[in-house]
């Protein structure tokens, strides 16, 4: 018998003789001080469902699936009292659960927070379709306590213990101290939404409910970095103020409960007060690293893949109310947040709907240029040598490779060095890499001008998705692309060429890439251009914002990916943002361009030499799917309906049917061209055909811009004739399709982009510094939505093409820095760049129109005036500045070439408009 006493630290065990209830023995212990168990039930990913469209919960033995029993660690005493009211500190972690409605939680008294039964009020099973469920909704707080205990663990042991590892002097490589190293993390679960000023979505005002429930469920999680100085007895210090935020929730599902969410936020607050991380490419880049640090410490690809798989937001998908023009109302696209392996390059940037630059989508480009060398660097040092805390009990167990810890050094080190530098771009993040890599991985310690170990490979890597030697960062608006490397990184030693490359179809939307393994290669890169495109950039820009080549010349081939442990590939097409890849294009667009038939590959072997530098072979031969256009009228079946004719017109609606393709595949095609090369009668003519023929003088094409199975059937297209005599005629048509014929292996190899500087990308500048006072907080002097402001119009000068402004701001009165943000806004009053960081510098950049009207809206926050000073500087294409003269052009790019033809059978089609008839025959 057992039992406690009224001590609650004291334990009596009695033995009692079952058959007369004698006492044989009792024994009196006292526990530790420290009796509770305080364990939790938490999903170390994020939940699984059953069924996204219900908000059902997967279930194994009647529990939830995934869900985790484990025990908390760094908690403060007596947490078992604060946590029924939703508040868990510690050491690394305090959380504290801000939901209105919120009711106590009364199993934490007993140091438990467990979720895997229903047996409500203690405990209750989490419930996806209704986050304010109680008790349950109290599994975001040690889900999320947990979490950010575990990624400070994680920063901390690289930062000291696995730093002595390579550095036993002193500190290490890395400070021991760095935000919240010796303060806990702050993490603010189930925040509510603002009704969409800032934070969140609109207010759903379908019903009460659904007005209280989309207010309380944010469908956002944020990091507050914000730092100020203050003055101490010591000194100013800097105090720097970061806490993380959840919301739980409503058209999405709940972001505390997804791990990788909290440890995005939670580097949020940690690295960018470290790196600043200011200016245009600023915002993309501070999202980019704490992606990339959710990634490698979950070692998963994506994030919020529960998190999209909301209900609401499904059913917002297919009625066209969520992404409509990027899903086609199909919610199984809704893939993630975000995914590592994103196709955005750096001529994409600031490319989101126009010229308009989003932080999460551009920092796409650099989470999928550094996450490619973190593959590449485990694939060539795979040895497992280095250890990490483990999630379960935070020891230094967790094995990883050499590649990876060598890439979350260089990593955090660049980090550290961008935080020397404003404004943050991507090209100095890739000096900063290749700096870290000098500093850490010398080739030759004694000489500080060494290359890194590993600077080959870097420069490569950052060629591919763009960011090349010859690359620049925004100014005026636009980006400076290069795919060149240099000379160093070329003269590294490599093998040959793959050979054997072969291309084919390996679903309606995907082609597989194959080719024969190259002695010595760890790793392939795999390339692609459109057929009759070499020498022309695969991304053409948009209007609202092109980019500048800064190389002489390209190849016209562009990076897709790198290949380990394999050597075939399969493309599923591009991936960005929320959405799972697109899949490639079986119907041709309006330059007859099909991207399944029309794409051609190629491919490069990579290999570790014994300096530890990678080298690049030539490029392979390159090769598509084997295809043609034939003649397939005797195997397309025409279907004539809904016949009319009136005022001299005869029409009707057509579809073609594939009745069995001789092919590889049995597939037609995109484009399938139904073409009307004669008509008995003279009088007659065709007067809607895409190609504006009338099949008398011209043959008349209509294009069905469809790939037809074996079987399947195309939608209509309509068919008019002009027959103002009613007169009978007879109409000889052939239908021809591209179809696939045997793959053949290719042969060779080629040259790849090259290196070396170009003069392409010089450009002519003109600076003029601008001033004035704001007097902010002035009461209602240019008073704004409660903000006072300052507008300090210029003229753009003949020939610029974009401006950048740099602000500085210097108080008038007091020394305190006010908090300004800027703008820069065209005559109308459209916001064309604007940039809000907690600091006095500010930086904006745009493109701009000769003799037009600009104007600087400085917008102030703080009260106390201040001087501003605008350094303005315009760009104008080379020799064309202020002081030049000249000019120049641009060639027109070539449209995409398909060549191949066969011998063409005949239809026949004879129409009595009298009975409305047409008879078909081959």
């Amino acid at each position: 018998v057992i039992g406690f006493s009224r001590n609650p630290f004291g334990l009596f065990i009695t033995q009692i003789d079952a058959s007369n209830g004698n006492v044989l023995a009792r024994e009196n212990k006292v526990l530790s001080q420290n009796p509770l168990p305080y364990t939790a039930d938490i999903y170390p990913n994020h939940p699984e469902l059953a069924n996204p469209d219900t908000g059902e919960l997967k279930l194994e033995g009647g529990e939830p699936a995934g869900l985790l029993r484990v025990q908390l660690r760094n908690y403060n005493e007596g947490m078992n009292a604060t946590g029924v009211g939703g508040l868990l500190t510690g050491p690394h972690a305090l959380v504290k659960n801000v939901l209105a409605t919120q009711q106590p939680f009364p199993q934490a008294a007993l140091g438990t927070w467990h979720f895997r039964q229903n047996n409500a009020p203690l405990e209750a099973q989490p419930n996806e379709a209704d986050d304010l469920a109680e008790p349950a909704e109290h599994i975001d707080d040690v889900n999320i306590f947990f979490f950010i205990n575990y990624l400070v663990e994680y920063l901390l042991d690289i930062h000291r213990r696995a730093d002595t590892v390579h550095n036993r002097l002193g500190q290490g490589d890395f400070p021991d101290n760095f935000p919240n190293s010796d303060k806990p993390l702050v993490g603010l679960p189930h925040f509510p939404s603002d009704g969409g000023a800032a934070l969140g979505g609109p207010l759903d005002t379908s019903s009460p409910d659904a007005a209280l429930r989309s207010m309380l469920g944010l469908d956002n999680a944020f990091s507050v970095s914000a730092s100020e100085t203050i003055d101490t007895p010591a000194g100013p210090q800097t105090v720097v103020v970061n806490p993380t935020v959840y919301g739980h929730g409503y058209l999405f599902n709940d972001l505390g409960k997804d791990g990788a969410v909290v440890y995005h936020e939670g580097t949020h607050s940690i690295s960018s007060p470290i790196a600043g991380l200011e200016g245009t490419e600023g915002g993309a880049l501070n999202e980019a690293q704490a992606d990339l640090w959710a990634y490698t410490i979950t070692n998963a690809e994506a994030i919020g893949e529960y998190v999209v798989q909301g209900s609401r937001a499904r059913q917002a998908v297919r009625e066209g109310r969520l992404f409509a023009n990027d899903t086609g109302g199909d919610p199984d696209r809704l893939a993630w947040i975000r995914s590592a392996h994103s196709t955005l390059k750096y001529s994409e940037l600031g490319t989101r709907g126009g010229n308009a630059f989003e932080v999460h989508r551009d920092g796409e480009v650099y989470v999928s240029t550094m996450w490619d060398l973190r593959h590449l660097m485990i694939a060539a040092e795979p040895q497992m040598r280095f250890l990490r805390p483990a999630f379960i009990n935070g020891t230094p167990s967790r094995e990883i490779s050499q590649g990876q810890e060598i890439w979350e050094r260089l990593h955090l080190g660049s980090i550290y060095l961008l935080g020397l530098t404003a404004p943050d771009t991507f090209i100095k993040f890739r000096d900063a890499v290749i700096e870290t890599d000098r500093i850490l991985y010398s080739t030759d310690p004694s000489n500080l001008d060494a290359p890194g170990q590993h600077e080959a490979l870097i420069w490569q890597v950052f060629a591919s998705h763009e960011m090349g030697i010859n690359a620049d960062a925004v100014i005026g608006g636009r980006q400076t692309i290069s795919t060149r490397v240099p000379q160093f990184a070329v003269d590294q030693g490599h093998t040959s060429a793959p050979q054997g490359v072969t291309v084919e179809p390996a679903s309606s939307k995907t082609l597989r890439v194959s080719w024969q393994p190259t002695a010595g290669a760890f790793a392939y890169e795999v390339f692609k251009r459109k057929s009759g495109t070499a020498g022309q950039r695969q991304f053409a820009g948009v209007p609202e914002h092109p980019y500048f080549d800064g190389d002489g010349s390209t190849t016209g081939w562009s990076h897709v990916t790198y290949v380990t442990g394999a050597t075939t590939y399969e493309d599923e097409g591009a991936i960005a943002e929320f959405f799972g890849p697109a899949g490639l294009k079986s119907a041709s667009d309006a330059a007859g361009f099909n991207e399944l038939l029309g794409t051609e590959y190629a491919v490069r072997a990579l290999s570790l030499n014994p300096n530890r530098q990678v080298g690049l072979s030539d490029l392979s031969a390159g090769t598509t799917v084997n295809s043609n256009i034939q003649d397939v009228t005797s195997v397309i079946k025409a279907s004539i309906s809904n016949p009319t004719i009136g005022g001299g017109v005869f029409e009707f609606d057509q579809t073609l049917r594939n009745d069995g393709v001789s092919s590889v595949d049995g597939i037609a095609y995109s484009p399938i061209n139904f073409k009307i090369i004669s008509i008995s009668d003279p009088t007659v003519k065709v007067i809607n055909a895409d190609n504006g023929g009338d099949g008398q003088s011209n043959p008349a094409s209509f294009i069905y811009n469809q790939t037809l199975a074996s079987g399947a059937t195309s939608s209509a297209r309509h068919l008019k004739f002009s027959n103002p005599n009613s007169r009978m005629f007879t109409v000889s048509a052939v239908i021809t399709a591209r179809v696939r014929t045997t793959a053949v292996a290719a042969n060779g190899s080629q040259p790849g982009d090259g290196t070396g500087l170009s003069s392409s990308a010089q450009r002519s500048t003109s600076t003029d510094v601008l001033t004035g006072i704001i007097a902010v907080g002035s009461g209602g002097l240019a008073l704004v939505n409660g903000v006072d402001y300052l507008d300090i119009p210029f003229v753009a000068k003949a020939n610029s093409f974009g401006v950048d402004g740099a602000m500085e701001v210097s108080p008038v009165a007091t020394n305190t820095l006010p908090d300004l943000d800027l703008e820069l806004r065209d005559a109308q009053g459209n916001v064309l760049s604007s940039s809000a960081n907690f600091g006095p510098r500010e930086w904006v950049s745009g493109m701009i129109t000769p003799g037009e009207t600009y104007v600087y809206r400085v917008i102030g926050f703080v009260n106390a005036p201040t001087q501003v000073t605008i350094t303005s500087k315009q760009y104008f294409p080379a020799g064309m500045g202020p002081e030049d003269g000249g000019g120049g052009g641009a060639s027109t790019p070539l449209l995409p070439t398909v060549q191949g033809s066969t011998a063409l059978r005949v239809l026949q089609f004879t129409v009595n408009p009298l009975t409305k008839t047409v008879s078909i025959k081959l």
